[in-house]
């Protein structure tokens, strides 16, 4: 008797240290309305989700999606164990992704503003002055994210008395920052060259750089 006395507690004990050492489990939704920001009206029919990732080895990802309804709105939800970082993601073509971080265990209710790409910017580099054959640079602004001004990662090749165009499709009614120079700094986010330039709604800004 005495024996299975002390073989009780000691799996009682195990018992209770698992559950003590068990994960925990959150649950985060997020509730709102997808508005168009050139109109101010809702969107409906709008993919909306989010991820919740446990970066612990043999880690899950729980996820959760939603389309908008005829009034813009969605209703998203993800329950797991262990959740180190949620993201949410809304997305339609012609417009700029959005993008962001969310609480764990978060109950929250926000609209979400998409930015129509509907302007243009146009970089235009002449190399008249032979300092380098090639350049590097980026563009972003609030509703867009950092990007490389060329289509590729690699520094745009400018011979010597040559002139490089390219056009980006980028939301309008917004200040795009642009920031360049002649090598790469790995370590460092901006180059030396930083502009901010307004571009209009429906509008084509060129911006000129001589190298």
């Amino acid at each position: 008797m005495g024996c299975y006395f002390k073989l009780t507690r000691v799996y009682l004990f195990l018992i209770l240290f698992c559950i003590n050492c068990s994960k925990d489990i959150s649950t985060t939704s997020v509730t709102g309305k997808v508005i168009n920001d050139a109109t101010g009206l809702a969107m409906p029919n709008i993919a909306t989700w989010i991820i919740a990732e446990d970066y612990a080895v043999g880690g899950k990802t729980y996820s959760d999606t939603s389309i908008t309804d005829v009034n813009g709105k969605f209703s998203l939800k993800v329950k797991g164990e262990s959740i180190d970082i949620i993201n949410m993601y809304v997305f339609k073509s012609g417009y700029a992704w959005y993008n962001a971080e969310i609480p764990i265990n978060a109950d929250l209710e926000k609209d979400i503003i998409l930015s129509p790409l509907d302007s243009y910017i146009t970089y235009k580099i002449v190399n008249k002055l032979n300092k380098s054959i090639g350049l590097y640079g980026r563009y972003w602004s609030k509703k867009i994210e950092q990007q490389f001004m060329s289509s590729v990662y690699d520094p745009i090749p400018i011979p010597y008395n040559s002139i490089y165009k390219e056009t980006r499709n980028i939301p309008g009614d917004n200040y795009i920052n642009v920031t360049w120079d002649y090598k790469f700094y790995s370590s460092d986010l901006f180059f030396p060259h930083l502009d901010s330039i307004y571009v209009p709604r429906g509008d084509t800004v060129t911006y000129n750089i001589t190298i």
